[in-house]
């Protein structure tokens, strides 16, 4: 079953931190699924296939300066793309729905 991309942004915003400029980043280093309260009746578990999911940079960002990368993304079976512009990593199965601990997995990876 596919949930909306939605889902797991919402449970990465309530892990994130702001960063300095010129700090080195890390959004989510501890991001774990298994911690995650899933909201009742929703269905949901770290098993719950999703179609992908997006993490973006808000407050501040800079296109010239600002990116995202998910360098255990290949291994995990999801493809990642920085929209630079935007400010938006969008990530997702590359042969389709992946579970959320997988994308909690690369959204550890995060640099």
């Amino acid at each position: 079953m596919d949930r909306s991309l939605m889902l797991l942004s919402l449970v990465a915003l309530t892990h994130g931190r702001f960063y300095n400029k010129d700090e080195a980043m890390q959004p989510f280093p501890d991001l774990d699924c298994a911690a995650v309260t899933f909201t009742a009746g929703a269905g949901c578990s770290c098993n719950t296939k999703i179609g992908g999911s997006v993490v973006s940079i808000e407050d501040g960002h800079d296109p010239a300066t600002d990116t995202l990368s998910c360098p255990a993304c290949a291994g995990l079976g999801i493809k990642a793309n920085f929209d630079t512009a935007a400010g938006v990593l969008l990530l997702t199965g590359a042969s389709g729905a992946l579970t959320i601990k997988a994308y909690t997995q690369a959204m550890k990876s995060l640099v």
